[in-house]
């Protein structure tokens, strides 16, 4: 009997267009996935911590609160984070290999450089 390994392929295709997704101000589409905690998708915690990989150019959108651990984690789209929580679209210039952080909802975001990770 012969077994077929079939691997996932993730591909980020727009699916919008026209003068919404021109507005669109990431440097990724509205649809790309990124990582988060089930707490803030559900509404039982704040994004406190933003991080915009190097490597990859993914998001993680956290609260240091919680730990990160895959029974924690969510993959949802970049435009469902901005639903959830519309300040994160004051970091849609936030570089790769930068993160951002607050103490709570409301207050000004601080940026830094993440590390080189080698």
């Amino acid at each position: 009997m012969k077994r077929w390994l079939v691997a996932p392929i993730v591909m980020s295709v727009s699916l919008f267009s026209g003068a919404a997704e021109n507005n669109w101000p990431f440097d990724q589409p509205k649809n790309s996935a990124v990582i988060t905690l089930k707490q803030i998708v559900v509404g039982k915690a704040q994004i406190l911590r933003v991080t915009h990989d190097a490597n990859d150019h993914g998001w993680q959108f956290l609260n240091p609160n919680i730990e990160v651990i895959e029974s924690n984690a969510s993959v949802v789209s970049l435009e469902q984070i901005v639903k959830l929580d519309p300040s994160i679209l004051e970091l849609a210039n936030l570089p790769p290999g930068w993160s951002a952080w607050r103490t709570k909802v409301g207050e000004k975001w601080v940026k830094e450089k993440l590390p080189i990770q080698r």
